[in-house]
């Protein structure tokens, strides 16, 4: 939705209207201090990289509430990613928010399917979504928290609300939500479980492709999404750093991407016949096993750069509209490479670009790039 103008819209002026309609017809909340919630809700709409931060979140609650109900309401989009996770959460609950702009009555059934839950306190973390308040206030929960985004209105429908901190991690934001709607305290360490079975048959695909265990893997994603375009490092980079990689080591490079990034996945394959595949449209446990075969990764800010990180993969990050201090990977082992663009960071919310020709994530050299591959090669 970040990157839909018409559901963008459509959200802010029916979400708004929902909210004053709520407020104005006296609703109110009692605060949390002294909750012993029995059923939590959390919400989180998308996508992959946001919702990977919230692992932290959602293992606290677990630790904190052993025997409580945690739900989850998100979309499509972080559904897989959840399912990876049953010890922290006990159901997930899907939004089908094309449906629900199609079918209004759709949107009520959720509603009515939500307030079945008895919810003692539902968690929106969100960041600027109109529609996620409105559940919070229709879901019955006796207590909510979320975040004041940049609209007037947003926090109206929370008992608790805090505003995000600039220049701080989002994964910190989300634990400091958490700290001011129960109290509780967590540390913003990633997990992400990797399954042997696909690891395993994503090593015999590679040896079809020709890789041996010899050569080095080197795996990268160079897309960010349908929307995220102005991310992206330039083809011809990644390329560059290909050539000279190749000239002086024994590798094999692996190409992934999903949707859109199809295309660009296929010009670097075909760069590099014999040393190279690409990997398209995988499942997410299949993308995660060849993320945790890489010897280095090498992406821009995307979903991927997270799994990725999380999995305290050697990797190399690069940002240019995106802040690395608020989005960068929480990686021990990771080098984060920043445009030197005079306009960058730009973004918070994630559609505040200043420009969309390039310009910025160009301004981020194949030899910076290949020098960071070198010190990685070095010391692992």
């Amino acid at each position: 939705m970040r990157g839909n103008r018409f559901y963008k819209l459509l959200d802010l002026f029916i979400g708004t209207f929902l909210i004053v309609l709520l407020r104005c017809a006296g609703f109110k909340r009692r605060q949390t201090s002294n909750l012993s919630p029995r059923n939590i809700a959390v919400i989180k709409l998308a996508a992959i990289g946001d919702t990977l931060l919230l692992v932290p979140v959602l293992r606290t609650l677990r630790t904190a509430y052993p025997t409580a109900k945690i739900y989850f309401i998100g979309t499509k989009i972080n559904e897989e990613l959840i399912a990876l996770f049953p010890a922290y959460v006990d159901r997930f609950f899907r939004l089908d928010i094309h449906r629900s702009v199609r079918r209004p009555f759709s949107f009520i059934q959720f509603i009515r399917r939500v307030r079945t839950l008895d919810l003692d306190i539902i968690l929106d973390f969100e960041q600027w979504s109109m529609i996620t308040p409105v559940i919070a206030g229709l879901s019955g929960a006796k207590a909510a928290a979320g975040f004041y985004g940049s609209h007037w209105a947003r926090h109206f429908l929370y008992s608790t609300a805090i505003r995000r901190k600039p220049d701080t991690h989002e994964a910190e934001n989300f634990l400091r939500l958490l700290n001011a709607g129960l109290g509780l305290h967590g540390v913003p360490d990633l997990e992400l479980p990797v399954q042997q079975e696909a690891v395993d048959s994503i090593i015999l695909d590679l040896q079809r492709y020709g890789w041996t265990p010899n050569r080095k893997l080197i795996v990268m994603h160079p897309g960010c999404g349908s929307h995220g375009f102005p991310r992206e490092w330039p083809i011809d980079s990644y390329r560059a750093v290909c050539n000279r990689l190749s000239k002086e080591q024994k590798m094999f490079f692996v190409f992934t991407g999903n949707g859109v990034e199809r295309n660009l996945t296929a010009k670097l394959e075909q760069a590099y016949p014999g040393t190279s595949c690409s990997f398209n449209d995988l499942s997410l446990v299949r993308l995660i096993a060849v993320l945790s075969l890489a010897d280095i990764f090498i992406s821009g800010n995307n979903g991927v750069m997270h799994l990725a990180g999380a999995l305290k993969r050697p990797q190399i990050a690069l940002h240019g509209p995106t802040n690395a201090l608020k989005w960068g990977p929480l990686n021990p082992a990771a080098i984060v490479i920043r445009s030197t663009c005079p306009g960058c960071p730009c973004l918070d919310l994630g559609y505040e670009f200043h420009r969309v020709d390039g310009f910025c994530m160009a301004q981020i050299t194949a030899d910076e790039v290949y020098q960071a591959f070198k010190h990685l090669l070095l010391h692992s």
